[in-house]
C-alpha cells in the first residue's frame, strides 16, 4: 500500500478528487455515511449529491470506501488507478444529468414512459426498499425504476419512491402495470437454447413437442434480463412451447433458467443452485436462491416450498 496510507487519509484523497472534478457543478455536496451491518462491520459510503433544477431532481453517486481502501491495502489497485475510477464515474454522472428525465419526475404524464421494472433481492436490499415501490414474489422485489439509459457503457436507472404515488395521484397497481409494459417495449424478451437466441413471442419458430429440457430467458441487451419471465404473457408462452408447467430459477439479475417440471426435481435444482453459487458467488448480481414454478392451470407464478407432484 502506498506509504501505508491511513483510512482517514484515503477518504481525504477521494474527497479532494471529487472536489476537483465537480468544481463548477451547481448544488453539489459530499457526505460520508456509515451504517452498521449484521456481520459486525459497517458499510461506509462517500455520497456525492447533485441538485437538479427541481427539488425532485437530486442525483446521488456512492463510492464504497472500504472496498476501495482494501483494494489499495492489498495492492490490487494503486491510488492513481482508484482516483481515475472515481473521476470516470463522476464524469459519467455529469453526462447522466444531461439526459436524465428525473427533472420531470413529479409529472406522471411526462415520466410514465420512462418507468420500468427491475428485480432485486428483497432480503439484501430491505433498507433500500423501505420507501420503494414494488411487488414482492418470494424474495424478489419487482421494483419500479426510472429508465435513464446507457452512459459510457454502463446502465443507469433510478429507484422510484412510493411517495410519488401521492404526487401523481395514482395507485401502485396502475403504475406497476405501466412499468411492466414499458419494460417489455424497451427490453424485448428473448429465449436462449444452446447458442441460438429467439424472440419469446415468435410463434412461428417453436413446436410444443420440440423437446427442450432447459432454456434461458433474458432480453436483447442481456442486462436486467431476469425480469423478462415476469413480463405479461412470457411465462405462459414458454409453458405453451414446452407443453407443461415450469420450474424457474435465477442465478443473477440477467437470466432466468427454465425447466419443464417433468424432467427434473426441485431437490436437483437446489443442489445445482448451491453448487453454482459456491463455485462462482456473484454477490453484486445475486437475485434469488428460491425455486419458482409457473402453473398453467392458474396462470400464476409462485415459490416452490415442497416437492412438486
Amino acid at each position: 500500500m502506498e506509504a501505508y496510507m491511513k483510512y482517514e487519509e484515503f477518504i481525504a484523497a477521494l474527497c479532494q478528487k471529487i472536489r476537483e472534478v465537480t468544481k463548477g457543478w451547481n448544488g453539489t455536496s459530499i457526505e460520508f455515511r456509515t451504517t452498521p451491518q449484521n456481520n459486525g462491520r459497517t458499510l461506509d459510503l462517500l455520497v456525492v449529491s447533485k441538485q437538479g433544477k427541481k427539488m425532485n431532481g437530486t442525483y446521488e453517486l456512492s463510492f464504497h470506501t472500504q472496498e476501495l481502501y482494501e483494494a489499495l491495502a492489498f495492492d490490487k489497485m494503486d491510488l492513481k488507478h482508484i482516483l481515475r475510477i472515481v473521476e470516470s464515474k463522476l464524469r459519467q454522472a455529469g453526462e447522466v444529468g444531461k439526459i436524465s428525465p428525473l427533472e420531470v419526475a413529479d409529472d406522471y404524464e411526462q415520466i410514465r414512459s420512462h418507468l420500468i421494472i427491475r428485480p432485486i433481492n428483497y432480503v439484501k436490499h430491505m433498507e433500500k426498499l423501505k420507501d420503494g415501490m414494488y411487488d414482492l414474489i418470494g424474495d424478489i422485489a419487482l421494483t419500479v425504476y426510472i429508465h435513464i439509459g446507457f452512459v459510457h457503457g454502463a446502465y443507469v436507472s433510478s429507484a422510484v419512491s412510493s411517495e410519488y404515488l401521492e404526487i401523481w395521484n395514482k395507485g401502485k397497481e396502475e403504475v406497476i402495470k405501466e412499468a411492466f409494459t414499458n419494460t417489455y417495449n424497451l427490453f424485448p424478451p428473448i429465449m436462449l437454447t444452446g447458442l441460438e437466441a429467439y424472440s419469446v413471442m415468435d410463434t412461428d419458430i417453436f413446436q410444443k413437442d420440440a423437446g427442450y429440457d432447459m432454456v434461458g430467458v433474458t432480453n436483447e441487451v442481456i442486462f436486467n434480463g431476469a425480469v423478462s419471465i415476469f413480463l405479461p404473457g412470457v411465462a405462459k408462452k414458454l409453458s405453451d412451447i414446452l407443453g407443461e408447467d415450469l420450474y424457474i430459477v435465477f442465478l443473477n439479475y440477467d437470466y432466468a433458467v427454465i425447466h419443464p417440471v417433468s424432467i427434473i426435481r426441485p431437490e436437483e435444482i437446489r443442489s445445482l443452485i448451491a453448487s453454482v453459487n459456491s463455485d462462482s458467488p456473484d454477490e453484486e448480481g445475486f437475485l434469488s436462491d428460491m425455486i419458482f414454478t409457473y402453473r398453467r392451470d392458474s396462470d400464476k407464478m409462485e415459490v416452490v416450498k415442497e416437492v412438486y407432484s
